[in-house]
């Protein structure tokens, strides 16, 4: 059996939607007299108070957009129709790195998926080593381990929240 070297804790989208109560916000507007010589202005009670009412609306940040065109033949027209549907409560999951992946991860051995970041392009030179070898030598082996790291995350479509590294 292996020993863990490294946890890694990441939020990834659950499969519980959030509930209306939740994706909905309340709004508190003052109370606007519309006829009569105060016509415009805030309504006030007996004792002088601002009136107001609270309205409930959607809080569109919690809510996924979705957009979908279709052709409608016999008007050779192209349709578009826009949907919302509430996001999923993020679940947290933790995964436990072994040493052998912990010691592949911090090594100077170029991932097959790796892309040379803008901001490392010109500072590489033509020579025996290719251009990703050369980008990732740069790296540290903490800037190495988060990159490994965040294509875990990635790959399962979830953000990294914390990770850490035991002593051995």
């Amino acid at each position: 059996m292996s020993n863990v070297k490294v946890n890694l804790t990441m939020l990834v989208p659950g499969a519980k939607p959030l509930s209306e109560q939740e994706c909905s916000k309340q709004l508190t507007k003052p109370v606007i007299i519309k006829k009569g010589k105060f016509a415009g202005k805030q309504a006030r009670d007996k004792k002088g108070n601002l009136l107001y009412y609270h309205e409930t609306v959607p809080d569109l940040s919690k809510f996924d957009k979705h957009v979908f065109k279709i052709l409608n033949k016999e008007e050779n027209k192209l349709e578009t129709y826009v949907y919302f549907t509430r996001k999923n409560r993020p679940a947290k999951q933790t995964i436990n790195i072994s040493e052998e992946a912990y010691n592949y991860y911090i090594s100077i051995e170029v991932p097959s998926n790796f892309h040379i970041p803008a901001e490392l392009r010109a500072s590489l030179k033509r020579s025996h080593e290719s251009f990703e070898q050369q980008a990732w030598k740069k790296f540290s082996k903490e800037e190495r381990l988060e990159w490994h790291l965040k294509s875990i995350c990635d790959s399962m479509g979830g953000k990294m929240e914390s990770y850490t590294v035991f002593d051995d």
